[in-house]
């Protein structure tokens, strides 16, 4: 299938003009790929020159555009690869996600009503689940769900406890464990994608959201308040890392891994819930977070948050934005945790089969 490529908006190309081009994506934050053509001849450098300008211009470019140009095969498959190694990085994307992309940042910036397109978007909207640790929480959500019009269920104090209170993660009943995780599929199974705004990270509920939302591949949304910190992030597996691939990530980078048992371990009380007066600002900003997020999902289907992990320190506001990857060994998703090994006795395993031979 003939790829076409189109400039992601967030793209920024720098040209020396001589044998350096710059692509850099994002503002701050940014992903940077440097392309040296000191050793490339110079039919090479102008046709290139002139895919870029297209592009810039904001102008398709593809395949069989490359393959028309009046220069070497070599030089072609360059540019081929060039091009594609820009597109699996994001810098490149094709038309369809451009249009989208657009929709997505004209709808952030309050003109959703006027340039609305009905192929784009899902006329009811895609209904959603919010979870939440606080009343502030909840109240802020039930206001912006009626402005927004947005398709969105606040959970119910006997389903948040329900998910909480299920085993999903230790693998001693897998029986148990299984029918656990279809029961709550039962009792979320209208719901395409799941937000969750936390006061604090209660992990047993969270790794409980991430195994249902894994099972159903559906996407979540989450941010929560971790001592000075906002954090915010989207998950939506197979195609990201999960919640829990998260949480491996950043126990790597912890030094104290005796306090995290401890506060992995620790349940928070009914009476500690909403003492704090002072962290109602702090929750306000982390609301807006996943209910503006949880609008572009429920209507467009994607988020600027999926893979992405956004960090706020709160006393300075300093921002900081993070690829979510996934690992490898991560208990939920990883390769490890998927693994089926096979039995190596052969003995064992004919003996085995001829039980079950016997019993159908």
């Amino acid at each position: 299938m003939e790829k076409n490529y189109c400039i992601n908006d967030s793209l920024r190309i720098f040209d020396n003009g001589q044998n350096e081009i710059r692509f850099k994506l994002g503002l701050w934050n940014y992903n940077e790929a440097v392309l040296d053509l000191k050793n490339e001849r110079d039919e090479f450098k102008i046709s290139l020159r002139e895919i870029l300008k297209k592009l810039r211009l904001g102008m398709e470019v593809s395949e069989e555009s490359v393959h028309d140009m009046d220069i070497t095969d070599e030089s072609k498959n360059n540019i081929l690869n060039i091009l594609n190694g820009l597109s699996l990085a994001g810098m490149l994307i094709n038309e369809e996600q451009r249009k989208l992309s657009n929709e997505i940042t004209m709808s952030l910036l309050g003109d959703y009503k006027y340039f609305i397109r009905e192929d784009l978007v899902n006329s009811k909207g895609r209904k959603l689940l919010f979870i939440s640790d606080n009343t502030f929480s909840n109240s802020m959500a039930k206001l912006l769900i009626e402005e927004m019009e947005l398709n969105m269920d606040i959970a119910s104090e006997d389903l948040i406890n329900t998910i909480r209170d299920v085993d999903l993660t230790t693998n001693i009943d897998a029986i148990n464990i299984i029918e656990n995780i279809n029961a709550i599929q039962a009792l979320i199974k209208d719901y395409e994608g799941i937000v969750l705004c936390l006061k604090r990270p209660e992990l047993t509920m969270i790794r409980n959201v991430n195994r249902v939302a894994i099972k159903r591949e559906i996407p979540v949304i989450c941010s929560f308040i971790d001592g000075p910190f906002i954090t915010a992030f989207s998950t939506n597996y197979p195609k990201t890392g999960c919640l829990e691939c998260f949480e491996q990530r950043t126990l790597t980078r912890l030094e104290d891994h005796i306090s995290y048992h401890a506060f992995e371990n620790f349940k928070f009380s009914n009476e500690t819930k909403d003492m704090n007066k002072g962290i109602i600002p702090v929750l306000n900003t982390s609301t807006n977070l996943v209910v503006s997020e949880a609008f572009l999902l429920s209507n467009y289907g994607t988020s600027k948050f999926e893979n992405r992990v956004l960090n706020i320190y709160v006393p300075t506001l300093e921002i900081q934005v993070q690829d979510l990857l996934r690992v490898p060994y991560c208990p939920a998703c990883g390769n490890v945790s998927k693994a089926k090994f096979q039995e190596l006795n052969v003995s064992s395993r004919t003996v085995v089969d001829n039980i079950i031979d016997s019993i159908r």
